[in-house]
């Protein structure tokens, strides 16, 4: 079972910059509708429909930011316990390749079973 289970964790670190990448940009977004949108337009009807949007859009992109900033720093916890996982993994194999070398050694055999 363990065979079938992998993780990619590069790939883990391009979605967790992508996230980060995407919040600027939802940020630069609402920046630059402020810019063009309430209060420039010169028509009060048209300056009123442009803050709506603009408070709308604010939010949702408040709303999208918080669960981004969510899903970031769990990724980023999950990539740090992959991390370690991989870690203990590998001293794990090492002290026990470490382990049959040495009682391989004592008992006169190879570490794949011969005698040599």
């Amino acid at each position: 079972m363990a065979e079938s289970f992998a993780v990619d964790m590069e790939a883990l670190s391009r979605v967790h910059d992508a996230i980060i990448q995407n919040m600027r940009g939802l940020q630069d977004t609402l920046a630059a509708l402020k810019e063009t949108g309430p209060g420039r337009t010169g028509h009060k009807d048209l300056d009123t429909a442009c803050l709506a949007v603009h408070d709308a859009m604010s939010r949702d992109v408040e709303l999208i930011q918080e669960k981004s900033r969510m899903l970031k720093s769990t990724l980023a916890a999950a990539l740090e316990e992959y991390r370690k996982t991989e870690e203990g993994i590998r001293l794990g194999i090492a002290t026990a390749s470490a382990a049959a070398g040495d009682a391989a050694v004592s008992s006169g055999t190879t570490p794949d079973g011969n005698t040599g």
